[in-house]
């Protein structure tokens, strides 16, 4: 039998595959699993071990995990080329028969995709199972962290639940971006639960870092109200917290389209309900219509084309620091005190 996991999220696709595997095996046989990982170890030596004879004659229980070739939407470069995994022709051959000896389990690290002849090979056996792990709601997040916090004897405010799943979600996704990273959401958790018996907002506001897109998020509204020399020292904080130019830039260009839409919205005369409405539907979230009227005061400076063109702006940077290695720092230094003269003017409408 082949069990291939996959999912959006990549942490919580790994601990859907171990917690069926604790469920399915005894302490023994968990501990026996073999273990494989896809950024070091070739598919073809996956194979072979599953296609060889257990010594002590029991089933045996392969895990393969980061199967990255399999994925979609893989982050990481492949450290293999496809010449050197044998163009999966033995992990295809598995596919049409697995051992009956071994249970493959593979976990994918991201989507899966749905062409080539690896997929095809998966969806043609009758031994091969696709498992799709889908993201957890808040409401899961939410009922998890009360139950570890359970199970260790402690307590965690509703409050500070929430606040850390806000602080754990995606980062530059764009609209829509309201998934949690489950590995960042349980690190979280678990320094918090080491932290304290009862954890309150305040020990999430100390130990849990506000997202990028909040820093940035800020940055911004400081560009948007002419502060230029405020956008620059949260610029260089960011910096000097680690965090690459290429890092920052989603999070601009996410922001960025958030305004474009509200600003089309407004100019086509839409009212604040109906923004808020539109607004909610793309972002999977919530938006309270009184929020509208500050929105329109915070772009009144900028019309739709104008941010259009800032988005534009953005792009090139990007392309000028991948492809034609500019210095990221001053490209971004240049676009942030440049901002307020640039695209704020009030003379013209582009």
């Amino acid at each position: 039998m082949v069990k291939v996991y996959y999912g959006a999220d990549s942490g919580f696709t790994a601990h859907r595959a171990e917690k069926e595997l604790k469920k399915t095996l005894s302490k023994e046989e968990y501990a026996e699993i073999i273990r494989f990982d896809g950024y070091k170890d070739l598919a073809s030596s996956v194979v072979e071990d599953c296609s060889s004879i257990s010594l002590f004659g029991d089933k045996k229980i392969v895990l393969f995990s980061n199967a990255y070739f399999l994925s979609s939407s893989s982050n990481r470069k492949a450290p293999f080329s496809d010449s050197q995994q044998g163009n999966y022709r033995d992990l295809i051959e598995y596919f049409n028969a697995p051992s009956p000896d071994t249970d493959l389990y593979i976990i994918v690290d991201g989507e899966l995709k749905k062409s080539g002849d690896l997929y095809t090979a998966m969806q043609e056996s009758s031994d091969v199972y696709l498992q799709k792990c889908d993201l957890p709601s808040d409401d899961d997040y939410q009922a998890l962290a009360a139950q570890s916090a359970k199970a260790e004897g402690k307590e965690i405010d509703t409050d500070a639940i929430k606040m850390l799943i806000s602080r754990s979600r995606t980062v530059g996704s764009g609209f829509g971006a309201k998934g949690v990273d489950y590995l960042t959401f349980m690190n979280s958790l678990n320094k918090l639960l080491t932290y304290t018996k009862h954890v309150t907002t305040v020990d999430v506001e100390t130990l849990v870092y506000r997202p990028l897109e909040d820093n940035v998020f800020a940055l911004i509204d400081k560009l948007m109200k002419k502060n230029v020399r405020g956008a620059m020292l949260d610029y260089h904080d960011l910096r000097a917290g680690g965090v690459e130019p290429l890092g920052i830039l989603p999070a601009f260009a996410a922001k960025f389209r958030e305004y474009a839409l509200t600003k089309y919205l407004i100019e086509m005369s839409f009212n604040n309900n109906q923004i808020a409405e539109q607004l909610g539907k793309v972002q999977g979230k919530s938006i309270k219509p009184g929020s509208i009227y500050y929105r329109r005061q915070d772009l009144a400076g900028l019309s739709f084309a104008r941010i259009i063109r800032i988005l534009n702006d953005l792009s090139e940077i990007e392309v000028s620091i991948k492809r034609y290695q500019d210095d990221a720092d001053t490209k971004m230094e240049v676009f942030l005190s440049t901002f307020c003269d640039t695209y704020l003017k009030k003379s013209r409408n582009y």
